[in-house]
């Protein structure tokens, strides 16, 4: 016969695992072509993780700036006139090998969340 304690104190770490939402891991990209990267010591691939899109090469975004007319002294304010109507920002930059992620694994555990890049000051 159990110990009526262990067995207590095993539904308990069932439970509360049930209930603790995944947490926030930092990883490291292995390889940028293909996009490789680790978690602890588990390595994943495309299959294994969805990115979000501010993280991917090229990545388009549509911006509108309003027209902006500058004033004050020249050293310290000299925009003579911007505007941009409907334009198109791409982000040239992506993940490259050795950078730092901020990745968390959905409920299931079978899929991970590339949240951003994160650094160090």
């Amino acid at each position: 016969m159990q110990d009526p304690f262990v067995e207590l104190v095993n539904l308990m770490k069932v439970k509360g695992a049930a209930y603790n939402p995944p947490s926030i891991q930092i990883g490291k990209v292995l390889s940028d072509k293909p996009l490789v990267v680790e978690v602890g010591k588990l390595q994943l691939t495309k299959d294994n993780f969805i990115i979000a899109e501010h993280l991917i090469k090229n990545y388009k975004r549509k911006i509108n700036i309003p027209l902006c007319i500058g004033e004050g002294k020249a050293e310290k304010y000299s925009i003579s006139e911007i505007g941009i109507k409907d334009g198109e920002i791409i982000f040239k930059n992506s993940l490259e090998k050795n950078d730092k992620i901020a990745i968390i694994p959905t409920e299931d555990r079978q899929t991970y969340i590339i949240l951003a890049k994160v650094v160090s000051l």
